[in-house]
C-alpha cells in the first residue's frame, strides 16, 4: 500500500511521517539488493521540541538544499539555517558544530541569500 497511509504488522492505519529506502550490497558482492523501503512515523511535534541533534540535523540539511538551489528548499534561508543551527549547538566537544556555523555565515557573507 503506497501514499499516506500504511498498514502495520498489526493492520491499523498508521500516517507516515517518511519513508525511508536503501540498497542493501554485500562487501564483497558487486549487486545490490532492494531497494527496501518502509515508513518511519511518530507524534509529531514542532522542530523547537525536537532532539538538538535533528535540529542540528535539519540545519544541515536546508543548507545542503540552499547550496543546491534545490526545489526543495521551501522557506529555508541562511538565517533560518544560522538560528536552527546555533539553537542546537549543545555541548560541542569536538568544535565541529562551531565550525558549520562559521561556514554557514562565511557562505552568507559571501553571497548567500
Amino acid at each position: 500500500m503506497r501514499g499516506d497511509e500504511r498498514q502495520d504488522r498489526g493492520h491499523v492505519p498508521v500516517k507516515k511521517t517518511v519513508c525511508c529506502s536503501a540498497l542493501i550490497r554485500a562487501p564483497d558482492h558487486p549487486l545490490a539488493h532492494g531497494p527496501l523501503s518502509f515508513p518511519v512515523s511518530g507524534p509529531e511535534k514542532p522542530l523547537g521540541e525536537a532532539t538538538a541533534d535533528f535540529r542540528f540535523a535539519a540545519a544541515v540539511a536546508c543548507w545542503g538544499m540552499l547550496l543546491r538551489d534545490s526545489e526543495h528548499k521551501g522557506q529555508g534561508d541562511f538565517d533560518r539555517v544560522l538560528a536552527l543551527a546555533r539553537s542546537a549547538r549543545g555541548d560541542d566537544a569536538s568544535g565541529y558544530r562551531a565550525e558549520f556555523i562559521r561556514l554557514v555565515e562565511t557562505a552568507k557573507e559571501l553571497g548567500g541569500r
